[in-house]
């Protein structure tokens, strides 16, 4: 099955957790993929800090690594789910949020 990943062409932003790691794809925090080891070693280096910026994340050689792994059709499994080519079903995420005061539930997209 080959990929065309989205992060790598510009169609969606990276994301940050709540851990404050750098990610390529939201989709990507999950504990399934936490047991992948080649999106352990991105993880490894993916902190954001006043030590570690964004820009010094991107340039690391596990991210250049990552980016290269993704265009020979190498990556976790969700890159696979989300992103490959011809895929006939596609996995669809409905995100909502909650408001914390009044527990309203809000309607945001669908992935």
């Amino acid at each position: 099955m080959e990929l065309d990943p989205a992060c790598i062409k510009g169609e969606i932003g990276f994301a940050i957790t709540n851990r404050y790691q750098l990610i390529p794809c939201c989709r990507l925090d999950d504990l399934v993929n936490h047991n992948d080891p080649e999106y352990l070693k991105l993880l490894s280096v993916s902190t954001i800090s006043d030590e570690n910026t964004i820009e010094q994340i991107l340039s690391s050689t596990e991210w250049i690594d990552f980016v290269n792994n993704l265009k020979n059709n190498k990556g976790p499994a969700e890159c696979f789910r989300t992103c490959a080519k011809n895929k006939l079903e596609s996995k669809k995420r409905i995100i909502y949020t909650i408001q914390p005061k009044t527990n309203n539930i809000t309607y945001i997209s669908k992935l």
